[in-house]
Formats: C-alpha cells, structure tokens, sequence
C-alpha cells in the first residue's frame, strides 16, 4: 500500500504580480502488516517534504521527514477477549535552508 499526495499554496500581492510566499507540501508512506481481525502488526513510513519561499527575507526554508517510523499493534486476549493497543513512533525530522550572502 502507498499513496503520494502533495499540495500547493501561493499567496500574491494584490496586483498578483509578485509572489510574497508559499508553502509546498509533498507527502509519501508504506505500510506493511500482518495478523488478522484481533492480532495485527502494521508499520507505516511515512515520508515527505514540506517547503517555503519567503519573499521579504528572499530565503526558502524546507522541513525534510525521514524514517518517521511508526509501529501500531493490536492484540486480544483469547480469553477475556480484552484488546491492547500499542502504538510506537520513531524517526528524524530534519530542517535545511538556503543562505544567501
């Protein structure tokens, strides 16, 4: 299972002449499990990029996601049949921008 999704914002002075700003967004995730209805491993990684221009500082500042990993489980005691979630999320989040002498 995999989808990408991205979207775009674009804000204009009010001529629309000049761009003040914007803000781009690209998302991306797997997802793998095993189980069945009461037993379940699934693991999603999601990843993706968020990125903007800011006009007044002529700098564009980009937010990377990288191996934001996230585990969930399930599982059902046969008995009581009490459920037990657990969720375990990991990763970096990494932040890079453009210096401009």
């Amino acid at each position: 299972m995999g989808d990408t999704s991205s979207f775009n914002i674009f804000y204009f002075n009010s001529d629309y002449n000049v761009l003040i700003d914007y803000l781009k967004a690209q998302a991306s995730f797997t997802m793998a499990g095993s189980g069945s209805a009461t037993d379940a491993f699934y693991t999603i990684r999601p990843t993706g990029t968020i990125t903007t221009f800011d006009y007044f500082l002529l700098d564009t500042f980009t937010m990377s996601f990288v191996s934001a990993v996230t585990d969930y489980g399930l599982s059902t005691d046969a008995v009581t049949r009490d459920e037990t979630t657990s969720i375990s999320v990991t990763g970096n989040v990494t932040q890079t921008s453009i210096t401009r002498d």
